[in-house]
């Protein structure tokens, strides 16, 4: 399939919520780090938020406060609006529609796959995920590349130039909602590319533009799960979810869900910061 325009492409995912029954919409939350909507299922996206600061200056929500009840199919319709919230909403409308749990999704570690596959390869990765550190450690060379870089994160300028360079790259779901993932795949074709996060939706469409694996979220328990998005809960302390991959391959992933262990590298680093806080404080 050629590669669409990134507006193109919202088009063709909303148009993926048409081939599935429609069913009210249960509940709408547009939370700091997550948008969720619950129809099918609990469906997540980034909370893609306007540059401008005041609230009041951001494109609203159509209809914010009567949602609950109207059709998530037609909700889902929000992925083509101009508004940066109302495309999140969106997005979440199409997960809670197409991410409910399927017995041929592949259930298992993906980052220690590709430490497998790829261990000593160039690597990139489009989004400072949380486990950036980890894939540095088995990378022969690796650099993220951030519309926003910290540290030695590559800028969006220069990232075209190293992902022609790559043999794996890693992909943030939210090159969905920001209309980037076409001129990223472009800049990669040779690359073995994975799409990672609560946002990706579990499609052969994004398979069949040339991403090679899907790795979601999906909900297996609601009121766990709404919980941990409410309360600001950052990927890999959601609760009530399973990370499911699709991919355009059988995959034999390792045991384990990579969330797991990166809570744990995550605890024990906070722990080390407070612990270093405290002591430059009692100083």
């Amino acid at each position: 399939m050629p590669i669409p325009t990134g507006a193109n492409l919202r088009s063709r995912l909303r148009a993926v919520a048409e081939t599935v029954p429609d069913v009210p919409v249960r509940r709408v939350m547009v939370g700091v780090h997550m948008t969720a909507v619950a129809s099918r299922t609990v469906g997540c996206a980034y909370t893609w938020r306007d540059p401008v600061g005041a609230a009041h200056l951001c494109t609203e929500v159509r209809n914010a406060g009567r949602l609950r009840g109207t059709s998530a199919r037609e909700l889902s319709r929000s992925l083509e609006s101009g508004s940066f919230l109302e495309t999140s909403v969106g997005m979440a409308a199409l997960n809670s529609l197409i991410n409910v749990a399927r017995p041929e999704w592949t259930r298992g570690d993906i980052l220690a796959w590709m430490r497998q596959k790829f261990a000593g390869a160039t690597v990139g990765m489009i989004g400072h995920f949380p486990f950036a550190d980890e894939v540095r450690k088995w990378a022969g060379a690796f650099r993220v590349i951030e519309k926003k870089p910290v540290e030695d994160d590559l800028s969006e300028e220069a990232g075209p130039a190293w992902l022609k360079r790559c043999d794996a790259v890693i992909i943030t779901g939210v090159t969905l909602l920001n209309d980037t993932l076409p001129g990223i795949l472009q800049n990669c074709s040779q690359a073995w590319k994975l799409m990672l996060g609560p946002t990706v939706p579990l499609h052969p469409l994004l398979l069949e533009m040339g991403v090679n694996a899907l790795a979601g979220i999906v909900c297996t328990q609601e009121e766990d799960y709404w919980q941990s998005i409410e309360e600001g809960a950052i990927v890999p302390r959601f609760r009530g979810t399973e990370a499911c991959v699709l991919a355009d391959r059988s995959l034999e992933l390792p045991t384990g869900d990579f969330r797991v262990r990166l809570q744990k590298d995550l605890d024990r680093t906070k722990g080390v910061n407070s612990m270093q806080t405290t002591q430059e404080t009692q100083k």
